[in-house]
C-alpha cells in the first residue's frame, strides 16, 4: 500500500511540474507581446508626431514654423523616420516599421532624432 501511495504523489509532483512549466510559458509569451505592443505604440506616437507637424505646416501655410523634438530611443531601441515620396512618414526600428500618410508633398530636409524645425516657404516644407 505505501508503494502505491508514492507512486501517486510521484504522478501528482510530475503533473503539477508540467503545469508550472505552462504557466512560465504562457507568462514570458505575454510578457513578449506587451513589450512588442509598447514599441509599436511608440512608433505609432512618433510617427504621429511628424505626420500631425507636417500637416499643421500644409494646413498654416507660408510663413509657418515651429521647433518639435523626437526622443532618443523607442524603448530602448535606436530608431529612424524617413519621409517617403508618395507622402508618408515611416518609423523604423530593428527589423520592423510604422507607417503613417501626411498631407505635406514638396518637403525637403529630414527628420532626425531629437531637436527639428519646421517651416513652410511659399508651399515647401523645409524640416531641419
Amino acid at each position: 500500500m505505501k508503494a502505491q501511495v508514492s507512486i501517486e504523489y510521484i504522478i501528482f509532483i510530475g503533473i503539477m511540474l508540467v503545469l508550472f512549466t505552462l504557466a512560465s510559458y504562457a507568462a514570458l509569451s505575454a510578457g513578449r507581446d506587451i513589450a512588442e505592443d509598447n514599441e509599436v505604440s511608440g512608433a505609432r506616437q512618433i510617427a504621429a508626431l511628424v505626420s500631425q507637424e507636417l500637416g499643421i505646416s500644409v494646413e498654416v501655410g507660408d510663413g509657418y514654423s515651429h521647433a518639435f523634438i523626437l526622443p532618443g530611443s523607442l524603448n530602448g531601441f535606436n530608431y529612424s523616420v524617413n519621409l517617403t515620396e508618395s507622402r508618408f512618414v515611416s518609423v523604423s526600428w530593428k527589423n520592423k516599421s510604422y507607417i503613417l500618410p501626411t498631407l505635406a508633398e514638396n518637403v525637403q530636409g529630414s527628420i532626425s532624432i531629437g531637436n527639428n524645425t519646421i517651416e513652410n516657404n511659399g508651399g515647401v516644407i523645409t524640416i531641419a
